[in-house]
């Protein structure tokens, strides 16, 4: 069955990724069946095929372009910090009991248009990650930081 999905959507694959669980989930999103990912067990990688398949199955990987991909992560990002408009800190820290509905589909919006846009433009997020740690902690060095909510130039 996995076979004739394959090449029906003309999807190629290839690598240890085809040994594991995610490889089911890739045929399980071209036929509106849902699979169970967890992040204890799932790469940014697996993540990206998955998308990239998702999106191959229905054609949006030629159409979705960085710019349409980045502006719809904004609009997402921004649906996100509309959840939390007008509260207070203390609300938004226990806003998961009563809109974890919401919050989970805004935020897997978010990270679904930035792995997409990544596989758009090649970019490997978890590279891009550990460099901007390494920027960031020479912005913010512990001894200076800690405890302060400021823009390094204050520091």
């Amino acid at each position: 069955h996995y076979t004739k999905i394959i090449k029906h959507h003309k999807i190629y694959l290839r690598g240890p990724f085809m040994k594991s669980n995610i490889f089911v989930f890739f045929f399980l999103v071209t036929s509106s069946v849902s699979a169970h990912l967890s992040d204890t067990h799932t790469t940014v990688q697996d993540m990206k095929q998955i998308l990239a398949v998702f999106n191959k199955a229905r054609e949006w990987d030629t159409t979705n372009t960085p710019k349409d991909l980045s502006m719809a992560l904004a609009i997402e990002a921004s649906e996100l910090m509309e959840v939390f408009l007008r509260m207070t800190d203390m609300e938004s820290k226990q806003v998961m009991d009563s809109k974890e509905a919401k919050i989970k589909e805004e935020a897997a919006d978010v990270l679904i248009y930035l792995l997409c846009l990544c596989n758009s433009v090649g970019l490997d997020i978890s590279k891009a990650v550990e460099e901007k740690i390494v920027v960031n902690a020479k912005k913010y060095p512990v001894e200076k930081c800690k405890g302060k909510r400021v823009k390094y130039t204050e520091l």
